[in-house]
């Protein structure tokens, strides 16, 4: 503000002048002319109403009296818009009436003047205006900044309430996951002596019809219980994913038993489960969920009675198929077909089907098709679905295999491979060290026994003949398993080494194998799961 100018005056203003006659805008003009102003001129209301969407004014000086819009007009039109209607308005008349003076409040306006004008009143009634413009666009805007920081705190109390929630529940899941774990080890040890005693029952009784009729039930729970132990593990490793090389037919084969229970009693299940030369590389746990997912689903979209047929196909995929499936890649695969006779779905379902959380059921059951669309994809593999209505659905899962010899198409589970030498099992409990010690004289090895990591170093370091393996369980009492690996690789440093476990391969499973260990195997084992590891680790 320059020294000449009182201190009322409100300087760097944008004031719209609206007069039908040029003298009277010259007038006005004139009188703001010394202020550092901008001064707008219109002659007509259009002309007016145009310039204010443009340049945004502080204020508006509007004549009342002019020809196609009036003064009221434009102040309506001003008024009711909500980008306009904080502009203040002062009307300028020639007639002081009170019924147009009362009109002029109702419309908006804030201020009027009479013609002819005193300047110093004008003067003195705009920057009045304009001061409480400015304050109130003060207020409207720390009102703005309040809003938009009590906006700001809210997000911000609702992302911390968020992130503990978040927290506690991944804590919770921890907890969850290390105490399923837990029982699965626990149980898998309690496993590995029934199917171990179970196997040995077997041999010794296999030409008795009634002893082998209840042994194969007893095999079939303990498979249940196998299962049940799996997906436990499966949680516990929170999605990760232990692969092995198996056969897809077989695989489905052994796995129907377990499943059995999903499917409805009035639906009958066909197979045609090639002995497939094909092998592909995957998680079993995972993949006995995706089948038992499928079956649940296909079971559940038949009503009464029906049908649902599995097969298992070796494949190698050309530009034919790849044309109808850009997904796939060229060369040989397995495809699992499930079809079954059902509802079938319309169109629209269809194309939902992979969407995660959407069920056409109201309360669903075991995995979505969104997860089972996860796990084959992890497998770098593809699944499709076809279906119409009243033909029921079918289910084709592609997944990368690569071909072997004739002479390994034999079921591994079918031969066990007798050994020759001398095993050190190293367990703490002695039910399972008896068990493991019948299992492996069967198979023909010489067997060591040692019920801690003690005995084991001690075993390792005065035993006079050759030990060939260690058959090495991680949950001793006394010793860290890397610790014991450490030490007796040290006493034998061409001893091979099999870790053994009821758990999963990750942590101390995992730094052994990557220190040397030459395998893991899982508890409960089979006989002949036994046998492969045990050869394949000597033969390295």
């Amino acid at each position: 503000m320059s020294k000449n100018q009182p201190e009322s005056e409100v300087q760097d203003v944008t004031i719209l002048l609206v007069d039908d006659l040029p003298e009277n805008l010259q007038i006005l003009s004139n009188m703001f002319k010394n202020n550092s102003h901008t001064i707008l001129v219109a002659t007509s209301g259009k002309e007016a109403l145009a310039l204010v969407h443009k340049v945004y004014p502080d204020i508006i000086l509007l004549d009342i009296m002019m020809p196609e819009m009036d003064g009221f007009e434009v102040c309506l039109e001003l008024k009711t818009n909500r980008d306009t209607k904080n502009i203040p308005i002062i009307f300028i008349t020639a007639k002081d009436e009170p019924q147009t003076i009362a009109k002029g409040f109702e419309l908006g306006a804030v201020d009027y003047v009479t013609k002819p004008f005193n300047s110093t009143e004008l003067r003195a009634r705009v920057n009045t205006q304009i001061r409480e413009k400015k304050n109130r666009d003060l207020i409207l805007e720390m009102n703005a900044r309040l809003r938009q920081e009590m906006k700001i705190r809210q997000q911000i109390s609702e992302e911390k309430a968020k992130i503990e929630s978040q927290v506690g529940h991944t804590r919770k899941m921890e907890a969850i996951a290390a105490l399923a774990g837990g029982v699965a080890h626990e149980f898998n040890n309690a496993l590995n002596v029934i199917t171990g005693s179970i196997e040995l029952l077997k041999m010794s009784h296999s030409d008795d019809a009634i002893i082998m009729k209840n042994v194969n039930r007893m095999l079939a729970s303990s498979d249940r219980m196998v299962h049940l132990t799996s997906q436990l593990l499966a949680y516990a490793r929170g999605g990760k994913y232990r692969p092995d090389i198996m056969s897809l037919g077989l695989f489905v084969k052994q796995s129907l038993p377990i499943l059995q229970h999903t499917i409805k009693n009035t639906i009958h299940l066909e197979t045609d489960l090639d002995q497939d030369r094909f092998r592909i590389e995957a998680d079993s746990v995972q993949m006995q969920m995706v089948l038992s997912d499928i079956l649940t689903n296909a079971s559940e979209a038949i009503e009464k009675e029906g049908v649902i047929r599995i097969t298992t196909q070796d494949l190698f995929v050309d530009q034919t198929l790849l044309k109808e499936h850009p997904e796939l890649k060229l060369g040989p695969y397995v495809c699992l077909t499930i079809q079954d006779n059902g509802e079938g779905m319309n169109a629209e379902t269809l194309a939902k089907v992979f969407e995660p959380f959407f069920t056409t059921k109201f309360h669903g059951r075991g995995l979505s098709l969104a997860a089972v669309y996860g796990i084959i994809k992890n497998h770098n593999g593809f699944i499709s679905l076809d279906s119409e209505l009243g033909t029921g659905a079918t289910v084709r899962i592609y997944i990368p295999a690569k071909l072997i010899s004739p002479a390994e198409t034999i079921a591994q589970d079918e031969i066990p491979n007798k050994g020759v030498g001398t095993i050190l099992v190293i367990e703490d409990e002695e039910i399972i060290r008896d068990v493991t010690e019948t299992l492996l004289i069967h198979l023909g090895y010489s067997v060591l026994m040692a019920q801690n990591g003690a005995e084991a170093v001690a075993l390792a370091k005065t035993y006079e003949g050759e030990i060939d393996l260690a058959l090495l369980d991680i949950g001793l009492p006394d010793m860290k398993c890397d610790q014991l690996y450490s030490l007796i690789i040290e006493a034998r440093p061409n001893m091979k080494v099999v870790v053994c476990s009821g758990f999963s391969l990750d942590g101390p499973v995992q730094r052994i194998l990557n220190a040397g260990a030459q395998s893991f195997i899982q508890k409960p084992y089979t006989l002949s799961t036994l046998s492969v590891k045990l050869k394949k680790a000597l033969e390295v």
